[in-house]
């Protein structure tokens, strides 16, 4: 009897729409952080909180292949030339955008909580965001940036974000 062998199926790129649905759970395990965050008045333990939500992403893609919503939908964040997982320094790379954009936000509830003020007062937000019109503007700028690299996976082929190509990683569903 000849045996055939057959090939393993390649991993697929991961679209648009399930990277959306992994963001969504990413948001919901980064809320606890979050919520906790508005409550720490001292300034060392809110940096700690606040340098948690920043690393969670490029940290879990170096550790694990992917953050929790990729995982548990059964994408892994690959490095496009051998597949393998990506080193920390990629992974910030890969990140720049949403690390960037998170900046202006820390900057913020550092600066209020060094003066006391309730961080989740809009009020005193708006107020801190107009005495720094140029964190404010880095916010929309980097912001800007990150919603466009997302969108670039729904309209090419590859299923490319433009962080995705400035690392050159690829973000691949993978049997669980």
């Amino acid at each position: 009897m000849e045996t055939v062998a057959t090939e393993a199926p390649q991993p697929q790129p991961a679209g648009f729409w399930i990277r959306v649905a992994a963001y969504l759970i990413d948001i919901l395990v980064l809320m606890v952080p979050a919520v906790a965050s508005l409550f720490i008045r001292e300034q060392g333990a809110l940096f700690v909180v606040l340098m948690l939500i920043l690393l969670y992403k490029p940290l879990m893609e170096a550790w694990k292949g992917g953050t929790v919503g990729k995982l548990v939908l059964g994408m892994r964040v690959v490095a496009a030339q051998d597949g393998q997982r990506v080193p920390f320094a990629t992974a910030m790379v890969r990140n720049a955008f949403f690390v960037l954009a998170q900046i202006p936000n820390i900057i913020l509830q550092l600066k209020m909580a060094e003066q006391g003020v309730p961080v989740f007062d809009p009020e005193a937000q708006e107020e801190f965001m107009q005495a720094f019109p140029m964190v404010r503007m880095a916010a929309l700028v980097f912001s800007a940036l990150a919603i466009s690299s997302c969108l670039m996976v729904a309209f090419n082929d590859r299923r490319m974000a433009l962080h995705d190509r400035m690392a050159d990683t690829r973000v691949l569903r993978v049997e669980s």
